[in-house]
């Protein structure tokens, strides 16, 4: 006996074939191909020695309510004394599109507060509200379209 599993999705036309299941792995599936927050619909179809199929199971529908927070990844900067401004940039690397950018920015003994969101996809934030011989530290964190945070930036410090 094998079996053979198959999604439908919320884009997808009409029934996917996922896997085909032996006797020794039909007791459970795990989708790793399933995205976030989408709701799937599953059936399953048995298979005898003879070729037979049974038909397909009463479809079971599932969401997957979590993803792992994403690596915001590595930011860089630049510091421009003659305009006097800090340059904050950064490179998103994964396929999800982000909704915003949260830039949090703290003076040296203080803790981390947000200082700017930015939208549109903007690569790169400058501040201008600077002061000198002062030690900044930045970090950024990217906000998903489902509403999940990635993680954070490593911190970026500055002496300006």
């Amino acid at each position: 006996v094998s079996h053979t599993l198959y999604r439908r999705g919320p884009r997808d036309a009409g029934w996917v074939v996922i896997a085909s299941l032996g006797r020794q792995d039909s007791a459970y599936y795990l989708d790793a191909a399933a995205e976030p927050y989408q709701p799937y619909r599953y059936t399953l179809v048995a298979k005898d020695s003879a070729g037979l199929e049974s038909p397909p199971a009463i479809p079971v529908v599932s969401q997957y309510n979590y993803s792992p927070p994403l690596d915001f990844g590595r930011i860089s900067h630049r510091v421009d004394r003659e305009a006097q401004e800090i340059t904050i940039q950064w490179r998103w690397e994964h396929p999800q599109s982000l909704e915003e950018v949260r830039v949090y920015r703290a003076k040296a003994g203080e803790s981390l507060t947000l200082y700017q969101t930015l939208t549109n996809g903007e690569i790169e934030f400058i501040d201008r509200q600077i002061a000198l011989d002062t030690q900044y530290t930045y970090r950024v964190k990217g906000v998903l379209p489902n509403g999940q945070f990635s993680n954070w930036s490593e911190p970026i410090q500055i002496a300006y």
